[in-house]
């Protein structure tokens, strides 16, 4: 938060008593922008459950991420989504198909307070196959509620890849 200014006034003497050359020069930095990031946690059943599974590694990855980010500035905000498959009915499959909002949690929405988004991380259940893409869009939608005036970030915690998509049953 640093301003340098520099400067002068003179009086232009051929112009007559009424004309000045004026220069102004500013350089600075402001203050840093503030943080939006969004953590999207998957939770899908290959995730398990436990020491040692990638569940466990992912939430202290996350957690540790939010400290890192919240105490770094008052003015930072983390949230928390999660994803796994818990599907949707669908008139031509017999199985459950991929579903925006049925697959994914708002688990925390931006919050600055560390202790409350680390309980939503700590929280985290696996279940379900791994819609990555519902995961990431509703991502975006929470993005869309982020300040102006920030920086903002989606930090994707996965241990594979996509087993289900928006609209097709689970499947290889």
């Amino acid at each position: 938060d640093t301003v340098e200014t520099a400067g002068y006034v003179t009086r232009l003497k051929d112009w007559g008593c009424r004309y000045w050359e004026v220069a102004l020069e500013a350089h600075g930095k402001g203050p840093p922008l503030p943080f939006d990031a969004v953590l999207v946690v998957d939770r899908s059943g290959s995730m398990g459950s436990g020491p040692g599974s990638p569940m466990e590694y992912a939430k202290e990855a996350a957690s540790w991420f939010a400290g890192e980010v919240l105490r770094a500035n008052p003015e930072n905000q983390v949230a928390v989504v999660s994803f796994g498959l818990e599907g949707a009915k669908h008139p031509l499959f017999p199985l459950r198909v991929g579903d925006l909002n049925a697959d994914t949690n708002v688990d925390i929405g931006f919050s600055s307070d560390l202790e409350k988004v680390q309980s939503a991380i700590e929280s985290l259940y696996t279940h379900g196959g791994t819609n990555t893409q519902a995961g990431f869009l509703k991502a975006l939608q929470l993005m869309t509620t982020a300040r102006r005036n920030s920086k903002r970030v989606i930090v994707l915690l996965t241990d594979g890849v996509p087993t289900v998509s928006i609209g097709f049953p689970y499947g290889p």
